[in-house]
Parts: structure tokens; C-alpha cells; sequence
């Protein structure tokens, strides 16, 4: 008996939703250069979105990388409104080529069928276009 419980606690504990998102449109940045060649972006994107799970909308994302010694620290966060007009935003962080690279990422809140999504935690990869981006994003959250 104690078996069966041990195995269902093993199995209700470790079950989990994979999710996979799809991101890109167009960003909007602003510079400040110093004469170090250190330099920080504010940056807007906005684009469309699609997952795993059958959803679709739209999204924007706004934040900050600063470059120092070569270095990109990139804070940021992001807004996506589905086909249903419901909400959730994420807090992505990256510390790698500021035209490319890969991040991490947290769902931070929202509504309706999302709210299941809060806490998921996602590594995304990104690369830009000139102004146009694209990015893909893979989420695991504990259920």
C-alpha cells in the first residue's frame, strides 16, 4: 500500500505542461553612446504570437539593456493579449549579444485560462533583423 501512495506522490508531483511560444515583429530602440563605448537601450517590441496550445494575439515587450566592458545586462518586460482578449505578461532577463541570443523568462501574471501559467519558466532565443525580430520561447511549469 504505502507503494501506491509513494508512486502516486511521485506521479501527481511531477506532472508538468510543456509549452512552446512563437514572437516577432518589430522593435523600436533608443541610445545613449559614451565616449567608453558602453552604451544603454531602451527598447519597445511589438508583434504577433502564436503557441502550442492553439493561441494566438498579440504582444509587446519594453526594457533596458545597458553594454558595459562588452557586457549586455537586459531587463525587460512583456504584455500578450490572446484571441480571447485575455492577458499575461512575463519578466525576461539576458546577458548575451544584444542582436542575438538566449534568455530566460517568468510568467508573472495573468487572467483567465494564463493564470495556470504563472510561474512558468521559459528560455527563450531571439535574433533581429535589422528592426524586425523573431523569437521562440520553450516553457515547462509544475502542475
Amino acid at each position: 500500500m504505502r507503494l501506491y501512495i509513494l508512486i502516486f506522490l511521485i506521479s501527481f508531483n511531477s506532472y508538468s505542461i510543456d509549452w512552446n511560444f512563437k514572437y516577432s515583429g518589430f522593435s523600436e530602440i533608443k541610445k545613449l553612446n559614451f565616449n567608453s563605448n558602453d552604451e544603454a537601450i531602451n527598447f519597445n517590441n511589438y508583434g504577433t504570437w502564436e503557441d502550442s496550445l492553439g493561441n494566438y494575439g498579440e504582444g509587446k515587450c519594453q526594457g533596458m539593456s545597458t553594454i558595459e566592458d562588452n557586457q549586455n545586462d537586459m531587463k525587460f518586460y512583456c504584455e500578450y493579449i490572446d484571441q480571447d482578449n485575455e492577458k499575461m505578461i512575463g519578466k525576461g532577463i539576458r546577458k548575451s549579444d544584444i542582436n542575438a541570443g538566449v534568455g530566460k523568462m517568468i510568467m508573472i501574471d495573468g487572467q483567465g485560462k494564463w493564470k495556470k501559467m504563472i510561474g512558468a519558466e521559459c528560455t527563450y532565443a531571439i535574433k533581429y533583423k535589422g528592426r524586425v525580430f523573431f523569437a521562440a520561447q520553450k516553457c515547462k511549469k509544475s502542475l
